[in-house]
């Protein structure tokens, strides 16, 4: 409940808003999804359209988003979660960054419906140029640059993936797993 904020020039909000945070350069948006379709490419995205992705602050922790990165408005980016230059997160996607860390490196993609937690002991840092398939979960887990962490793929609290490996659909790393480097 409460008042319409002041939004930036050119942006409007139709929907459900649960709680909304302007700042100057963005707005956070809470329990919002747009029904208008992702662009093909995102330097063809209008400024309302970069503005309405579904960012959520959690307490004083906001994602960092690169501004050449790209979230899909029905992907969920929450709390202490960066991602670099041309990263792009996919529909029904879940970033969580409560407790911990999240960093997405440039030119990764992560997935529709992939899970990614962290703790305040296990971060989750994913490297440059990597595919995280489709329903992954990492929960508090390492990749290097150059990986694919194929779909339906499990990588669990302290787990490390080194550069270049590959993870099998459907494969499971435990606590402190790791695959060794792809040479």
């Amino acid at each position: 409940a409460g008042g319409a904020p002041d939004l930036p020039e050119g942006l409007a909000i139709a929907g459900r808003v649960d709680r909304l945070r302007v700042t100057p350069d963005r707005v956070l948006v809470v329990d919002f999804k747009t029904n208008r379709p992702a662009p093909a490419r995102i330097e063809d995205a209008d400024a309302s359209y970069v503005l309405q992705m579904a960012i959520y602050a959690l307490g004083e922790s906001e994602p960092d988003i690169h501004p050449d990165a790209y979230v899909h408005p029905d992907a969920t980016v929450i709390g202490n979660v960066t991602l670099r230059a041309k990263a792009s997160v996919w529909p029904q996607a879940v970033l969580r960054g409560d407790s911990g860390s999240i960093e997405i490196g440039e030119r990764t993609s992560v997935q529709d419906g992939t899970v990614i937690h962290c703790t305040e002991i296990h971060p989750v840092r994913v490297g440059v140029a990597c595919v995280i398939g489709h329903n992954v979960h990492i929960e508090g887990a390492t990749v290097g640059d150059g990986c694919l962490i194929a779909s339906g793929s499990v990588l669990l609290n302290g787990s490390v993936v080194e550069d270049g490996a590959v993870l099998g659909a459907g494969g499971v790393i435990s606590f402190n797993g790791h695959i060794p480097a792809r040479r």
